[in-house]
């Protein structure tokens, strides 16, 4: 009697369910997490361009910005439909990437079950990505859901290959085409994929032994297109954004020695997952040449033994170049950023470390036990078991900012960034005297970071001490005596709280100079002339940052403000106004603002007027 497809793969279902349970139950807390200080404010919280959710201006942004250093843009998409359907609850952000992760976990199995022809590894190597401590950071940080969207597809890409493997036709090696570019444009760490490929046709394919390498090799030219256009991309993006000047001042030399180091790093990190961090400190030329020389000694070794033992032990082949060629990327050659190593890239990678693992495992257990079945049982719930509890422990580090720094404080030192993080968490519970602390502690270890002197310069303005927070601002521009934020914020200071009105312009029209566009900038440089009663002056810095963005409501406040304390002069002022908006071409919409505002503050006569005026050049 023939077996149903449920009858058949009964175990499959059963473990693939097992799994997608536990990973679901092991991250349900992330749905009442927030977001956290660093990159969610830059992907997220403070984007105008999602905030509106999913239409036709936000699409377009999405396939035409390198916001963030890389060309993503299906991962934005991604961002504004939960925006979309969620706006800001964060809970809800977070379990989207969840869900991502147990979809990708799923598709993992199901390649590895197809090609391995096998249960019980596939399902070990689908449970270590589901359930290892390092992908939680991919998971819970809801910046990071470009890895999860990316490994999605990269699994899905995987199985598409395998499929068309299987029977060579056109549609099947452009549908292997199209959800490798979903993999690219939702991160380009994917660029080693077409590589990758070749390694899967040795093992598990097992292709190269039924065809010509060549044509292997030449069946691999189409996906190596969109991968080579990602890495201009990207690398054009990296230089825009600033993100590869960070450590220029490193040599080659000490890229490689910490690059050897990370590797090693991150094999032992996936067997003892301890003291992880949201961010690692790059030594720099302090790196130990001892354990850089070490480490590479045991990669050169693992690779060597790979290729000598290919043919004896294929998978530890495939699993060894798996590792190291996914890797190769983001670690630290071409640096990117100022991190050592990051836990978010193993991602990935770390299924060719469990490849070795599980398969060495299995080769063991059938020299050495007649019966495995049970005790493949037994094993998997020890490694279900041990892994929920260490990722759940790990999970929990992300729950706001203050565990999250506080934690990667513990784990490393001479962090930077984690004294930033609960900096940022104290002074937004205004808790100052410990955010200035960590303030400090954080320029003690890098004193020509600008971000984090304008942060002290910001903390010391909430604790009033103003001439301490100009000396920052003013530490800035000692770095950098172009720094736009620096000079708008030693003359909001000056203005607002100093009053000392010239000084403050001085700096305004510096920062002027570098952006020209911004309407508070302008409406602040309208307030000072104002103060100084060069009220004709005041009326044309309001009217150009209104014509520059007329969605700054300040600028029609201030303006309005202008008009009603104009005193004497008021007709004047207006008549001039007038003639101003006159000439722009939404006029009618800016005497309309006018008119609501003195209609809100109860100016009658004012309101009146230019309700008139709005009247009658709508008409006209």
């Amino acid at each position: 009697m023939k077996q149903s497809f449920f009858q058949k793969y009964s175990l499959d279902i059963f473990l693939i369910f097992i799994i997608s349970i536990s990973t679901a139950g092991v991250y349900y807390p992330v749905r009442y997490f927030d977001f956290i200080s660093f990159d969610d404010y830059l992907y997220i919280i403070d984007n105008p361009h999602i905030k509106n959710g999913l239409n036709w201006n936000s699409i377009v942004w999405a396939f035409s910005t390198t916001r963030g250093g890389s060309w993503h843009p299906l991962t934005w998409i991604s961002h504004i439909l939960d925006i979309s359907w969620y706006g800001m609850d964060a809970g809800k952000h977070h379990w989207t990437s969840v869900q991502c992760h147990i979809i990708a976990s799923i598709l993992l199995f199901i390649f590895f079950r197809i090609t391995l022809k096998s249960t019980w590894v596939p399902i070990a190597i689908s449970t270590c990505f589901a359930l290892h401590p390092l992908h939680v950071e991919s998971v819970v940080w809801a910046s990071e859901r470009k890895d999860a969207l990316s490994v999605l597809f990269a699994h899905l890409t995987l199985l598409t290959y395998a499929w068309y493997t299987y029977h060579n036709t056109l549609y099947r090696k452009l549908m292997v085409l199209m959800c490798l570019c979903f993999s690219l444009i939702s991160k380009p760490m994917m660029i080693s994929m077409p590589i990758l490929f070749c390694v899967i046709d040795y093992w598990p394919l097992n292709r190269w032994n039924s065809q010509v390498h060549w044509q292997l090799l030449k069946e691999k030219i189409i996906f190596m297109l969109p991968a080579i256009a990602i890495v201009v991309l990207t690398f054009y993006s990296q230089k825009t954004e600033g993100a590869m000047g960070a450590l220029d001042q490193i040599s080659l030399y000490y890229r490689v020695l910490n690059a050897g180091t990370a590797y090693y790093l991150y094999i032992w990190k996936m067997f003892f997952p301890s003291g992880l961090s949201i961010f690692y400190p790059h030594p720099g030329m302090s790196i130990s040449l001892i354990h850089a020389f070490f480490s590479w000694s045991i990669i050169i070794l693992m690779f060597s033994g790979a290729i000598y033992y290919r043919k004896a032990f294929p998978f530890l082949f495939t699993g060894t170049v798996w590792f190291l060629i996914t890797l190769l990327p983001v670690i630290g050659i071409i640096q990117v950023g100022s991190q050592q190593m990051a836990d978010r890239y193993t991602y990935f990678s770390m299924t060719g470390c469990a490849i070795i693992l599980f398969m060495g495992l299995k080769f063991l257990f059938q020299h050495f036990f007649s019966s495995t079945k049970q005790i493949c049982f037994i094993l998997f719930g020890i490694l279900i078991i041990g892994l929920s509890i260490s990722t759940r422990n790990q999970v929990n580090v992300w729950q706001d900012n203050y565990t999250l720094f506080h934690h990667a404080l513990n784990s490393t030192s001479q962090n930077i960034v984690a004294h930033i993080g609960i900096a940022d968490y104290y002074e937004k519970n205004n808790q100052l005297l410990k955010a200035l602390e960590h303030y400090q502690k954080a320029i003690h270890i890098r004193p020509d970071n600008p971000k984090n002197w304008l942060k002290i310069g910001k903390t010391y303005e909430k604790m009033h001490q103003y001439s301490a927070a100009l000396n920052a601002y003013q530490n800035v521009l000692k770095l950098n005596p172009h720094h736009y934020d620096a000079h708008v914020k030693s003359g909001n200071l000056l203005a607002q709280n100093l009053h000392q009105y010239e000084k403050a312009m001085t700096h305004y029209q510096m920062a002027l100079s570098l952006h020209p566009d911004d309407p508070i900038l302008l409406t602040n440089i309208g307030n000072i002339e104002k103060q100084n009663n060069h009220l004709e002056k005041s009326l044309h810095w309001y009217i150009r940052a209104i014509s520059v963005d007329d969605k700054y409501i300040y600028s029609f406040i201030n303006l309005a403000i202008l008009i009603d304390n104009a005193g004497s002069k008021e007709k004047s002022i207006i008549n001039k106004c007038e003639s101003l908006l006159k000439g722009m071409k939404k006029a009618p919409v800016y005497f309309k603002q006018l008119s609501r505002i003195f209609e809100t503050n109860q100016k009658v006569s004012l309101a009146n007027y230019f309700k008139q005026k709005a009247s009658t050049d709508a008409k006209q």
